[in-house]
């Protein structure tokens, strides 16, 4: 099934990726942000004109608290397969 080793995919991309030392380095250089001591990853995958949110935490956060979220976006831009013939 496609969507399951869609799936399976992603968590990889996030266990193996989001995780890494080699990740946290590349984000600490390209922001001057040190790496963090802690980190939570999260796939979501979103269907086209389906899902669709955008937030921040900003209002749950402790006083003197700080966040660094990252996006890592994958998109499909092929061309949808031609309809069946009649």
């Amino acid at each position: 099934d496609k969507k399951a080793e869609l799936g399976r995919i992603l968590d990889e991309i996030r266990q193996n990726l989001l995780g890494s030392r080699a990740f946290c380095r590349l984000l600490e250089w390209l922001t001057g942000v040190p790496a963090p001591v802690k980190w939570k990853s999260e796939i979501r995958r979103f269907r086209p004109g389906l899902d669709y949110t955008v937030g921040h935490y900003a209002g749950l956060l402790q006083k003197g608290e700080a966040l660094f979220d990252v996006c890592l976006c994958f998109v499909d831009d092929s061309p949808p397969p031609p309809p069946p013939p009649p």
